[in-house]
């Protein structure tokens, strides 16, 4: 199952478009007729903007302004893929949130833990229930879809890391194993490959859906 779009940074996107509700200052985007409230954008860029501010980063109105637009597009990337797993017959029941769960469960030794995790973030677990099955739904969407277990490096990419290894660690005394080495930076070379059909895609949904701009 393709996993690089991140399970906390996805949950946070469908967060806020799961959550979102209408508002009289009226809705950022609607994508193929269905609204992005201000208030979900408003979350989510204050989710980013706290990032920034964690980093210690100062931020210009040139950058807000970019990460405004960014967010924007993120959560219109988010909308469409719900929308085309709904449309490929993919729902909440169909997927097995309550496994999920069990896994982010035994990362903490009690239940009252996992709960005080969640209640720090702002979440219960319904919503949080919520967020994993919609989450769980674009997994199963990009996994029908794309073809990710093809994926591979051509003899020249290989090469190239053979030859990456030899310039930057062969020569160390204590240089790691040329194996070990290779087997990741391919791995790394290979998610990269796989962004890449994932963004094609969602290009290809931007195409043939409506979207309108509003903020």
């Amino acid at each position: 199952m393709y996993r690089k779009l991140g399970l906390i940074g996805l949950a946070i996107l469908i967060f806020a478009v799961a959550c979102s509700s209408s508002e009289p200052a009226g809705p950022v985007a609607i994508v193929n007729g269905s609204e992005i409230s201000r208030s979900a954008f408003e979350t989510e860029l204050e989710y980013e903007l706290e990032f920034y501010e964690m980093l210690g980063i100062e931020l210009n109105d040139e950058d807000i302004a970019e990460i405004r637009e960014g967010v924007l597009e993120r959560l219109i990337n988010i909308e469409l893929l719900l929308g085309a797993a709904a449309a490929a017959g993919i729902t909440t029941e169909s997927v097995d949130v309550d496994a999920e769960l069990d896994l982010i469960r035994d990362m903490f030794d009690t239940e009252d833990e996992f709960l005080g995790a969640l209640e720090s973030e702002g979440y219960t677990l319904d919503t949080y229930k919520q967020i994993m099955q919609e989450h769980l739904m674009v997994q199963a969407l990009l996994d029908k879809e794309l073809d990710f277990g093809n994926i591979e490096l051509t003899p020249e990419e290989l090469q190239e890391l053979e030859e990456f290894y030899d310039d930057e660690f062969a020569d160390l005394e204590d240089a790691p194993e040329r194996e070990e080495v290779l087997e990741y930076y391919s791995s790394l070379w290979i998610e990269e490959k796989a962004d890449m059909i994932v963004w094609e895609y969602i290009e290809e949904l931007r195409a043939e859906s409506e979207i309108e701009y509003l903020d």
